[in-house]
């Protein structure tokens, strides 16, 4: 009779593997553990021996997997997502009685779009509902995901390598803009090219987000090839100070700020960036039931986004 497992693997061997996964470095992952970097390094030294392949590579954004380590991560995440929840379930964790528990993973920028009005609805509605927010990158959420400790992820259209397990179900489209504060010498020119941009401050998403690739390619296509001043940031509430406070020009997605132009806080800048749409949609693990008050969260967003591509 063939075992079903290899008898030398363990469940440390799998926790270490996946930890260093989403954390790209052995000392990150083993705080998160709550173990020595010495015992995840050995655990993942183990766990390449069995298997006979490198697992991770060395780069500069940190310890990445490699091809044999790709495969075996999206077997690897998903089977410790469901472990987790047989084993909540079975001690009588997943939720407690007669309250509905939800996680929500978020990217700061397309959080004010649809999320609190959902939230705001689905309260409304139940008597007794936990809800935590979560706020990161793609990247960051969409790995906690996988992993079980968020039930789903509002954010744009990631790239396919980060969507094993994984689905996307499109809410809307919308543009990236470009906005200032009213009083900004910028907000009262009717013609305006982006080599008027490199004169002021420019506040960007960070290098390591899909809507940065956005920018960065509209910017090129339109020839503006370097920038002297830049802030970057995820953080509405730091953008919106350093507009109302300066001189800068924020290029965010038309959701994080279609409310402050409609109220004049702000005003959008008169230079075509259509070229910048993007999905935004829903990301939920694959082939995994949801529990009760997840599959009403994930209605009541699509409620929202319904409206919101109404407007």
């Amino acid at each position: 009779m063939t075992a079903l497992t290899d008898p030398r693997i363990k469940l440390r061997h799998l926790q270490a593997f996946a930890a260093v996964a989403r954390d790209h470095t052995v000392q990150q992952a083993a705080e998160g553990l709550s173990l020595t970097a010495s015992a995840v390094s050995k655990a993942l030294q183990e766990l390449e021996a069995i298997v006979d392949r490198p697992l991770f590579k060395r780069t500069r954004k940190g310890l990445l997997p490699t091809a044999e380590g790709e495969l075996l991560l999206r077997h690897v995440l998903p089977a410790l997502s469901m472990l987790r929840d047989g084993l909540n379930l079975a001690a009588g964790r997943q939720q407690k009685t007669g309250v509905y528990q939800v996680r929500v993973g978020v990217l700061p920028t397309t959080a004010s779009a649809v999320v609190p009005l959902a939230l705001q609805k689905i309260q409304s509605r139940q008597e007794r509902m936990e809800v935590k927010v979560v706020a990161g990158t793609n990247l960051q959420l969409l790995n906690l995901l996988r992993e079980g400790e968020l039930d789903m992820v509002v954010g744009r259209l990631p790239e396919p390598t980060l969507m094993f397990g994984l689905s996307f179900e499109t809410l809307y489209s919308e543009p990236m803009v470009l906005v200032t504060a009213p009083s900004h010498p910028l907000a009262r020119q009717k013609a305006l090219s982006a080599a008027d941009l490199p004169a002021h401050v420019l506040v960007l998403p960070p290098a390591d987000t899909i809507i940065r690739k956005s920018v960065d390619t509209f910017l090129i296509a339109l020839g503006v090839s370097e920038l002297p001043r830049t802030v970057e940031t995820l953080s509405e509430s730091f953008a919106r100070a350093l507009l109302l406070g300066g001189d800068a020009v924020w290029f965010c997605p038309l959701g994080a700020v279609k409310h402050d132009i409609a109220s004049g806080i702000l005003v959008r800048l008169a230079i075509d960036t259509q070229s910048t749409v993007g999905a935004v949609g829903l990301s939920l693990r694959a082939e995994t039931s949801q529990a009760e008050g997840a599959v009403l969260m994930a209605e009541a967003i699509r409620q929202q986004a319904s409206l919101w591509r109404e407007s």
